[in-house]
This record gives structure tokens, sequence and C-alpha cells, in this order.
């Protein structure tokens, strides 16, 4: 589910990010599925994943349910028929429905659940509100997601990351009326207030990495490098990208290479 500031993308068409998105999930599996095991479940809770994507996460919150179930949310069809396919022969009880955030139940899960998603929404508070509308009076909303200025720290040296990051925002301005939603992990707690949802918990979750790269964990820095170069395209020069590029390769190639990524995860209760 990602409703952009021009509107819902292509609904038959897997997003750009897909591939990426799945490396990332294959890649740090273990790390994601200890954060849903953190959650405050319990088996017969009635679950919603807003925004479920091809079910990787509706999957994982299955594994902590009995009775309960799993309602998998998305405005993408063939995410829905993908995530759909992927938990056919899984225990547990799964339903998919194509909505958008203004067309989800009112009041009827325990859990309502967003990852990686919350920052696409056009306004993360409004996003916020409609995700405590879906959750029952005392309810829990949980949401992971990154910082972008924050998200992946890369052992690039400082003056080539400082120029990258400010041509980054420059981007997101373009992209957005409201650019600081692709910063929102640092507002968190006050947010989910504004959209009154008491936060009860509040953690960083740093994946720490270092060479050699697994298939899926490289596929998903490439992919991560990749689309970061093509959106400062239009706010840096030649040269610099060239520069940035032929230092940053040469960097992942070297036995002592490493990065962090970082996911922000909170939790709390429907007021």
């Amino acid at each position: 589910m990602k409703d952009t500031d021009q509107g819902i993308e292509d609904r038959d068409e897997l997003p750009d990010y897909a591939g990426v998105l799945k490396a990332f999930h294959c890649g740090f599996e273990n790390e994601l599925r200890a954060a849903v095991r953190s959650l405050p479940m319990h088996s017969a809770m009635q679950v919603a994943d807003v925004g479920c994507g091809d079910g990787f996460y509706a999957r994982l919150l299955a594994e902590r349910l009995g009775p309960g179930g799993v309602t998998g949310f998305d405005a993408n069809r063939s995410y829905l028929a993908e995530a759909e396919k992927a938990a056919a022969s899984l225990p547990g009880h799964f339903t998919w429905s194509e909505a958008d955030l203004d067309s989800l139940p009112a009041e009827r899960f325990d859990l309502v659940w967003c990852a990686q998603s919350l920052y696409s929404f056009p306004e993360p508070v409004a996003a916020l509100k409609a995700l405590r509308a879906c959750a029952k009076p005392g309810g829990v909303v949980a949401v992971l997601e990154n910082d972008t200025l924050h998200q992946c720290l890369l052992p690039w040296p400082s003056d080539i990351e400082l120029v990258i990051r400010k041509a980054e925002y420059e981007a997101l301005k373009g992209e957005s009326d409201h650019p600081q939603k692709f910063y929102l992990g640092r507002r968190f707690p006050a947010l989910f207030d504004d959209a009154g949802i008491e936060p009860l918990s509040f953690r960083t979750l740093a994946i720490d990495v270092r060479a050699p790269l697994g298939s899926d964990v490289a596929t998903f820095v490439d992919g991560y490098v990749e689309a970061l170069f093509e959106r400062i395209r239009p706010y840096t020069t030649h040269q610099f990208r060239t520069e940035a590029t032929v230092k940053l390769r040469s960097l992942v190639r070297s036995p002592h290479f490493t990065f962090t990524w970082i996911n922000l995860l909170i939790w709390g209760r429907r007021k």
C-alpha cells in the first residue's frame, strides 16, 4: 500500500522497489522476526497488517497466533496475489483485502501493524489516525519504520556523505510538499500522541553487517545505493557521483566493509 503525494501507484504492477525490499526481508529475516516477537501479542488476537506487500510480516505475525488471524491490507493487487500464494500452504488464518487507508474497517483489530509503509503516505499523523481507527478501543498500533537521514550507515568519507544527504533532502522536497515525513522516526512518540495513540514502547533496532555479504544482503545494498544515487542525480554533479561510486565500490570490496541498517519500532495503545 503506497499513497504518494501524486496519488496511488499502479495497483496491477509490482512497485519498482519490490525486489530490493524482498532482498531486505530475506537478508534480515532473523532480526525482523525478533522485532515481531517483541510485540505485545497473544494467540487469540485479530491482527491487521496495513501495507502488507507480499505478506512477509503477515506470515511472521501468524507464527504468534493460534485461533486468531491476520488480515493483510494493500492497495496493490499484484502484491496481494503474491501474499496469498506465499501463505497458501502455511498454518494460520490469513485474509487478504484490497484497501486504501480511508477504506480500512473500523474498530476491528486487537493489533494494527504497519511496516516500512508509513513514510509513503502523504501525511504521517493522518495515516496514524487511520491505523488507530482500525484498532479496537484499547487496541495496539505498532509501526516499524526508518528515519531517512539515519537509516543506512555506510563507511564512506564524511565529506561525501554530507553532500549526499543534503542532495537527498533537496530531492525529497521536490517529491513531496511534506518532506519532513521522510524523517519521521525521530518524532515517533510525539506523532503517536498527536494521533490519539499512547506511546508505550520505542526502540532502535540496529542491524550490523560486515563482509563478506550474503547474496540477499548484497542485493539490498546495491539496490539502496542505486536508488539513492538516482534520487540525488539532479542535485549533484556527474563528477561527484562518479567519484563517490568508485569510492563506495572500493569499500564494498574490502574485507573490512561494514554497514548498519537502522529501524525504529514503536507501539502504543489506542486512547
